[in-house]
């Protein structure tokens, strides 16, 4: 049991939606790259990103962060799916959220088998 906002958060996506999601975390960092051997409670990484190692201490769920058209111009191309189907291309842009497994009824934190992994 803790207090509602206070979990520390850091995150790799500083992009003014999320600064505005975690406006009331005030333990919430945004930084370029995480460093070895610091163990947040939550990480937030792009999917297409370089994604650290976390395989045996964190859990991650990816989902859409936003979407946006996939062409440039006023109608896609080709024009045929779109004027028939209303079909086009879109690009999503998918975030990962990484929750440290200790935070889970089931999990254990082996802080001695992720460092040794990180030297490596």
């Amino acid at each position: 049991v803790g207090y509602r906002h206070q979990i520390d958060i850091l995150t790799t996506v500083d992009t003014p939606s999320m600064r505005w999601v975690l406006r009331n975390y005030p333990q919430s960092r945004f930084t370029a790259d995480l460093k070895i051997g610091e163990l947040p409670s939550v990480i937030i990484t792009r999917q297409e990103g370089e994604v650290p190692q976390l395989n045996t201490s964190y859990r991650g769920q990816d989902f859409v962060w936003w979407q946006q058209p996939g062409w440039s111009g006023a109608l896609p191309t080709p024009i045929l799916p779109w004027l028939t189907f209303r079909e086009a291309e879109i690009k999503n842009e998918t975030v990962i959220l990484w929750a440290r497994s200790d935070l889970f009824p089931d999990g254990t934190l082996d802080l001695e088998e992720d460092l040794s992994e990180d030297i490596q």
